[in-house]
């Protein structure tokens, strides 16, 4: 299965070309989401957008080249986390999640492994661990969770940000 993830990166803009902030940025981005091989993506494409290069021919996009845009992909991944979480609840509805209930009848014993799946990735997507359906690193705060303040600081420094989107595989 293949996935869309966005990389936020804070790029340093002191006496450097536009290439070379691309070329930097997507550096930075494979750095710091390497270690989580196997827990976001078993494989996957970072000198491109892979599956998703018709939409980002260049697979880095610069706050400063049009600030509405790069918010707005931000917030889409917000919005697709929200949907996800509520993908999820959907499928355990009518299923105990009661995490009290599930350990004292032992957690050996429950049947619906796949509610407890669910109920994982909730906690996953809410807590902003970085896992292959968070679709999204913020590589300054070390966060997969989309929030206002992740908002509020790239309006606050609108030239100073890149989203680098790579393709992952899991």
């Amino acid at each position: 299965m293949h996935a869309l993830h966005k990389i936020l990166v804070k790029v340093d803009q002191k006496s450097r070309d536009r290439e070379e902030m691309v070329e930097t940025a997507r550096q930075d981005a494979e750095d710091l989401t390497k270690g989580f091989y196997d827990r976001a993506f078993d494989w996957r494409e970072t000198d491109t957008a892979g599956r998703w290069s018709e939409v980002y021919p260049e697979n880095v996009l610069l706050s400063k080249d049009g600030l509405d845009e790069f918010i707005k992909e931000i917030d889409d991944v917000r919005k697709y986390q929200k949907d996800q979480i509520a993908m999820c609840l959907e499928r355990v509805s009518g299923v105990s999640t009661d995490l009290k209930e599930l350990v004292e009848n032992n957690i050996d014993k429950v049947q619906n492994f796949g509610a407890l799946f669910e109920v994982k990735l909730i906690a996953e997507l809410l807590s902003g661990d970085y896992v292959f359906d968070s679709g999204f690193f913020d590589g300054n705060w070390y966060s997969a969770k989309v929030t206002d303040e992740t908002i509020e600081r790239i309006k606050e420094e609108p030239d100073d940000w890149a989203l680098v989107m790579f393709d992952y595989h899991i």
